[in-house]
């Protein structure tokens, strides 16, 4: 049953008295505002969309890591080179600029790869989504 009125919550002491004085046999519980009622709705969404949140935050942090670790490791391994320039007079920013593009040249590989194994999967991914084309606007 649905009842519409501007008393919100506190109309439910007169609507089980009502239907008591209709019927005894049929007691009246579960009584909620339609703000509840919607948002309990929504409950499993919400759930989905914060696993989501969660998992996407996981790989953000992963993959910031993974880049951290990668640029270490090239650094490390160019730290002689990076030295002998330095002595022979090599800006900060010549350095700097050529340890960035390296990275940079990572990245942009890394996002080719990514962006081609997406589009390759992306037929076989939009089969396990409902209501989900796959086209890019």
């Amino acid at each position: 049953m649905v009842v519409r009125s501007a008393m919100g919550p506190a109309v439910a002491p007169q609507i089980r008295a009502l239907a008591a004085e209709l019927d005894r046999t049929h007691p009246v519980f579960g009584i909620k505002t339609m703000n509840e009622v919607i948002y309990n709705s929504t409950d499993i969404e919400r759930f989905y969309t914060a696993q989501l949140v969660g998992f996407a935050a996981m790989a953000l942090l992963l993959a910031s890591v993974g880049i951290y670790g990668v640029m270490s490791y090239v650094v490390g391994r160019k730290r002689r080179e990076i030295g002998i320039r330095m002595a022979l007079g090599a800006s900060h920013g010549s350095v700097l600029r050529d340890v960035l593009g390296q990275g940079l040249k990572l990245a942009l590989l890394g996002l080719a790869i990514g962006l081609a194994g997406s589009f390759a999967l992306t037929k076989s991914i939009a089969s396990y989504l409902f209501g989900v084309s796959r086209s890019i606007r």
